[in-house]
């Protein structure tokens, strides 16, 4: 994408906690305290990212559905609080999206 895109976080401090998983996407955003500045760029890719909590999750699973490639989304918990069905209704789109069981470098870590 093109362009520049300001918001301002007025209620909670770590609202910005998604943002490194979408760095590691390709996406160009700098934070400072309540501000994050997000520019475009041409293309976001694929990877393994994880969701921290219920908003930054919804937006990793954007960002996975406009990525180049496969990515995987860990932290599924978080999306499941307030997104009922979210992979049947993606699917219901036409996104090729399907939940797996966790893997096991990540079931080693919920222990």
């Amino acid at each position: 994408g093109q362009g520049r895109t300001l918001f301002v976080e007025t209620m909670f401090d770590s609202r910005y906690r998604h943002v490194e998983q979408l760095q590691r996407m390709g996406a160009d955003i700098t934070t400072a305290g309540q501000v994050a500045l997000v520019r475009g760029v041409p293309r976001l890719h694929g990877g393994r990212v994880e969701a921290t909590d219920l908003r930054g999750g919804g937006a990793l699973a954007v960002a996975a559905l406009g990525a180049e490639g496969e990515s995987t989304l860990a932290g599924l918990h978080h999306v499941d609080r307030g997104y009922e069905q979210l992979e049947q209704v993606l699917q219901g789109l036409g996104a090729k999206v399907h939940r797996v069981e966790a893997l096991p470098e990540e079931a080693h870590c919920a222990q």
